[in-house]
């Protein structure tokens, strides 16, 4: 290998066997490696000095002998690439699991799972979707575990128990609305679009309390319904109950016909007595309060 004094530099330079300097290897733009004891260039490994941009075409290996850092900004492989890592303890993980999983961290790998997903794309008639699904393995988990509890600032205002309960929570005008669901309290509940419902199963019960900070507080009075599908008035616990009818006027009554048949009511000025008018239909203007039901096209005193 020749060499050279620089007198502007006061270096030696090196130069070609010819004593010329160096020729580089490849085409521009091309990054210099040693090919065999010569300068090297290949089009998979090329620099551009504009952008700052280094492409590489082939695979990047990183050894166990040091560690590589730096801010990975984008990536368009246009084939499939590796990233090797031999230190048993690394490991880069950029999707797991099947499509529409929700990525989590699993013992230190990135993980996904069919029982945490979102399915962004329901386009097929056939398919029953599941926009979002958590199953939880519960071999043993203490009382008052919840499989969803969302919060603001703090404060519980949905609440999905782990044995089926939920409690939801909403202030409206400075009260309380509670509605509990699930089969911890034997209640079952469906709400619908298009006006909503409110469902209990055979034995479940709708029901109400006093208690003005919880859902699961004994029910005081509830409706309920039996194997036979009759809905009965109960306290929480017997089948008694009382039942009240606001009382209105006769004039005030929905038409008959409107209501429909089986309807009743409670009016507080019937010009007959319960004893002398029962089966009649009802004539207002008087003083006299009776029961009346529709059978569909009048009131009747019953």
């Amino acid at each position: 290998m020749a060499y050279k004094f620089n007198p502007f530099t006061g270096n030696l330079d090196e130069v070609g066997a010819g004593g010329g300097a160096a020729t580089p290897g490849g085409a521009d733009t091309q990054v210099q490696f040693n090919d065999g004891g010569a300068l090297g260039g290949d089009a998979g490994l090329v620099y551009d000095k504009t952008t700052d941009k280094l492409t590489v075409g082939g695979d990047i290996d990183l050894d166990d002998g040091g560690t590589f850092s730096t801010t990975l900004q984008t990536v368009t492989p246009t084939a499939n690439r590796t990233v090797s890592i031999p230190d048993a303890t690394g490991t880069i993980g950029l999707v797991n699991g099947p499509t529409g999983s929700i990525q989590f961290n699993e013992a230190g790998a990135l993980n996904g799972t069919s029982d945490f997903s979102t399915t962004l794309n329901w386009n097929n008639a056939a398919t029953t979707f599941t926009g979002l699904k958590l199953n939880v393995t519960d071999t043993a988990s203490a009382a008052g575990s919840n499989l969803l509890d969302l919060q603001v600032d703090g404060v519980s205002k949905v609440q999905i128990s782990s044995v089926g309960g939920g409690e939801f929570l909403s202030s409206v005008r400075g009260y309380n609305l509670y509605a509990t669901l699930g089969s911890a309290q034997n209640y079952a509940g469906v709400f619908g679009s298009g006006g909503g419902r409110l469902i209990a199963a055979s034995g479940g019960l709708i029901g109400f309390t006093n208690s003005a900070t919880s859902a699961t507080a004994s029910v005081d009075i509830a409706l309920t319904r039996d194997a036979a599908g009759v809905v009965k008035v109960t306290d929480g616990s017997t089948g008694t109950g009382y039942l009240k009818l606001i009382p209105t006027t006769v004039g005030a009554l929905t038409a008959a016909a409107t209501v429909g048949a089986g309807t009743k009511a409670f009016v507080t000025d019937s010009t007959s007595t319960l004893s002398s008018h029962h089966g009649q239909a009802v004539v207002g203007g008087g003083t006299n309060f009776v029961p009346v039901f529709s059978d569909g096209t009048n009131w009747i005193v019953g």
